[in-house]
């Protein structure tokens, strides 16, 4: 379901510009706010037994986070750092459930929200469960091209760069970043598709679309 935020909530949210290395909230604190990402790069991140950061995943502009934990009595389950200079919207707890309290067109429109992401939280479920690494690889890569409109490029074999490590592409996908490696080369041998540093080039998009269960 494609959303657009900043045009259901206008008025409600408070524009502002962050700088990089910012914090915008930290692990375990009281969830008050949510994000509409309007330019930039934002990063989720937890602490692994070690005390470092592992980036749970990327926030790229016009996506929304945090939005599922305001509605709830908890704690951030994630940090989120601003990568690079970034644009912002945040949107207040109290003023939005306040909204929500005296306008039911808006009560509906996050219900819808919640819902998909209810379904996505299904999908998922389903694919770390029935599909190997190798297939919840392809669906990542199809997932990528399409979010960032790579479709043409993709359909020419012609080749592209991706924004994110080998390692946070680990974490989407369930696994580490030796096996992932290994499906990569999987896939090369496969015919489907070539990695090179953050360079991809697909092969074959049928094959692509076909292993990832499309």
């Amino acid at each position: 379901m494609q959303v657009n935020w900043q045009e259901k909530l206008a008025g409600y949210g408070h524009e502002r510009v962050v700088s990089q290395g910012e914090v915008l909230f930290h692990i375990d604190e009281d969830a008050s706010i949510f994000y509409l990402l309007l330019s930039g790069e934002v990063s989720l991140f937890k602490l692994n037994q070690d005390g470092k950061e592992t980036v749970i995943r990327r926030v790229l502009p016009s996506e929304v986070f945090a939005e599922v934990m305001v509605f709830t009595d908890s704690k951030y389950p994630v940090g989120a750092m601003v990568v690079k200079e970034s644009k912002v919207i945040e949107y207040s707890k109290r003023e939005i459930l306040q909204a929500i309290r005296e306008n039911s067109e808006l009560s509906m429109f996050f219900i819808k929200v919640l819902s998909q992401r209810c379904l996505m939280l299904n999908e998922k479920i389903y694919q770390f469960s029935l599909q190997d690494v190798s297939s919840r690889l392809a669906g990542f890569i199809l997932k990528y091209i399409n979010d960032n409109d790579l479709l043409e490029k993709a359909e020419l074999s012609e080749q592209f760069e991706m924004s994110i490590s080998k390692k946070e592409i680990a974490n989407f996908v369930g696994t580490v970043p030796e096996t992932l490696s290994r499906n990569f080369q999987k896939l090369h041998q496969l015919g489907v598709l070539k990695v090179f540093g953050k360079t991809v080039v697909v092969q074959d998009y049928d094959k692509l679309v076909e292993l990832a269960g499309g």
